[in-house]
């Protein structure tokens, strides 16, 4: 829109000053501290004593290089006298991660959080079938590349709409949990991507847009619960797999709906948006699981226990 009213020039101004404040607002907002230290979380289950003894001379060591002003990191700090073996890399990290989300833990929280992950993994599939809108629309309704922007910005707009009335009203106001939340928003994007499977006429693109308001939710909810069911000193962790499945799958689901779309084009054009659609209806499904796990605990006092607390502001 902006494009086309004002031209190029404009428009490349307009996004180099909002860079500009967000920078600004970075250095203002965000402060800078010292470097933070490995912190390993005492009740991890697979540390011997002979590791734990190792991980606080590391954390001593970098504590040392640190207040030292030297550049040395972490990873490059040795504990031990066994010449130098250094135990921080890449295969270590990672084995460290996969033990914090796949250790044992009480009250479900183990499936509870090994649920979300996957969860997030069933959203982050359904988007995958975005970027094949406009060549949908194109073929079905042979709109105009404006036609399409139109249509985008009126569904950016539902969206900031949809996001504000879940999270500032439901969720803060009336105190709605974050579960029927993202439960709530998994089905309304499910009705949403049928809708745009099936359109006929270019108003149910619309009417699916209406739809998929509150799908922006869903994520947020599903991160909101993650680092409520874990300790803060395994956030870290957690959210690194978390990260990395994001990352991944869309490498390889890319290809995966490109074949979809290539060979169903003539026959099903909206397959792609069907995958959508079933793989939020998974996601739903996760959701009706973990209200499950919430409702069988719900007459028990664990005030110690992640898996039960809510967040005070709802």
């Amino acid at each position: 829109v902006l494009f086309t009213a004002l031209g190029y020039w404009p428009v490349y101004a307009i996004d180099s000053g909002l860079a500009v404040l967000a920078l600004m607002y970075i250095t203002v907002r965000i402060p800078s501290g010292t470097p933070m230290v490995l912190r390993m979380p005492a009740d991890n289950a697979s540390a011997s004593a002979a590791d734990d003894a190792g991980r606080r001379s590391l954390a001593r060591d970098a504590c040392s290089a640190v207040d030292n002003g030297n550049s040395t990191t972490v990873a490059d700090v040795n504990y031990g006298g066994d010449g130098g073996h250094k135990v921080l890399r890449f295969g270590s990290g990672v084995y460290a991660t996969l033990v914090t989300c796949f250790k044992p833990r009480p009250h479900h929280q183990r499936a509870f959080l090994l649920l979300l992950l996957l969860a997030m993994l069933g959203v982050v599939t359904a988007f995958g079938s975005i970027s094949f809108l406009y060549l949908y629309v194109k073929k079905l309704f042979d709109w105009s590349y404006n036609s399409f922007i139109y249509y985008t910005v009126a569904s950016t707009l539902l969206d900031v709409v949809g996001t504000t009335v879940m999270l500032s009203v439901l969720s803060h106001h009336m105190g709605v949990p974050d579960l029927w939340l993202g439960l709530v928003a998994a089905l309304f994007k499910i009705a949403a991507d049928t809708i745009t499977a099936t359109a006929t006429m270019p108003i149910m693109l619309y009417v699916a847009a209406a739809g998929s308001m509150f799908s922006l939710v869903t994520p947020v909810v599903i991160r909101s619960q993650l680092s409520k069911s874990v300790s803060p000193a395994e956030l870290g962790k957690v959210f690194s797999l978390l990260s990395s499945g994001e990352s991944i799958l869309p490498v390889v689901m890319g290809p995966a709906f490109t074949a979809v779309f290539k060979d169903t084009l003539d026959t099903v054009p909206g397959a792609v948006f069907y995958i959508a659609a079933l793989a939020y209806g998974f996601t739903a499904v996760i959701f009706g699981v973990l209200l499950g796990f919430r409702a069988s605990r719900r007459g028990v006092e664990e005030e110690n226990s992640p898996l039960l607390q809510e967040d005070e502001s709802q």
